[in-house]
């Protein structure tokens, strides 16, 4: 049978060039490569899982806004069905301009927010069959709150996608079996990579672990803790290669690898991901 995933979070529209440098003030530039794609944590995840081939299905907020068939037709072409948690919101989406240059170095201009979800209470898992894992990136953090809630009482496991700290994360935390963050991550009692695993112990997370660019990752368990190395590339681009490990992390782990097994193996897929430009690229290899 087909494993199936829900991911809850974030959608953005991410507009990315490639240039040799860094343009200079008042000047212009000509961009080697152009993608306008659809981003987001969550977003990438569940494309991401999609494209390994299970069955991927995403909660996020999209709206009626002139983005809003791009985001749609996007979603389809990569098999992820895909639920608007606010079908009348017409706010723009967060859209982002990032510019690369060779060594995947890159400046990002993004938007502040987008528009919060208008189904927070709903009901969307109801038996254990219903998913075999579920991801959640913390934006529309009572949706996030509500749907790990809904997961736990069902015995589906919860990853979260911990990118950055976001406002309302302790409420959620109880719920996530695993949680795979950032360097960026920052836990209240301290910035450091020892406290941030602590303190992810200490509000009930039985697997951590921090993803550090092209340092190792490292990780807590109940089994102990470890450190798994990333291969060295020659490094194109890294946009949404964490969300691309968060995406292939599920997938390894809903077919019954281990948590320190999925991780290498999500790894793997990241790092191929970070060869080519763009978020899309890699899947061609």
């Amino acid at each position: 049978m087909q494993l199936s995933g829900l991911f809850v979070g974030l959608t953005t529209i991410d507009i990315h060039y490639r240039v040799d440098a860094f343009p200079a003030s008042n000047a212009k530039t000509v961009a080697g490569a152009f993608a306008m794609a659809v981003g987001g944590p969550a977003t990438n995840a569940a494309i991401t899982f999609a494209h390994l081939g299970a069955k991927s299905h995403l909660l996020s907020v999209i709206g009626q806004h002139p983005f809003t068939s791009f985001i749609k037709d996007e979603l389809h072409q990569y098999h992820v069905e895909v639920t608007d948690l606010s079908p009348a919101a017409i706010q723009l989406p967060t859209v982002s301009s990032i510019v690369t240059t060779y060594g995947g170095h890159r400046a990002v201009i993004t938007t502040r927010s987008s528009p919060t979800s208008s189904m927070n209470d709903a009901v969307f898992i109801t038996h254990h069959e219903d998913y075999d894992v579920v991801l959640v990136d913390g934006f529309s953090m009572d949706t996030c709150c509500t749907v790990a809630q809904q997961a736990r009482l069902c015995g589906i496991p919860v990853v979260l996608d911990g990118g950055s700290w976001k406002d309302g994360i302790e409420r959620l935390l109880p719920f996530v079996d695993m949680a795979i963050c950032s360097e960026q991550f920052r836990a209240p009692d301290g910035n450091g990579e020892e406290s941030v695993l602590a303190y992810l112990a200490h509000q009930g997370v039985r697997y951590r672990a921090i993803t550090r660019g092209e340092r190792p990752i490292i990780y807590s368990a109940p089994e102990g803790t470890g450190e798994i190395a990333i291969e060295a590339v020659e490094v194109v681009d890294t946009l949404g290669a964490g969300d691309i490990l968060h995406g292939a992390f599920c997938y390894y782990y809903a077919k019954g690898n281990h948590f320190v097994s999925a991780l290498l193996q999500a790894s793997r897929v990241a790092t191929v991901s970070c060869q080519t430009f763009g978020t899309r690229s890699w899947m061609e290899r």
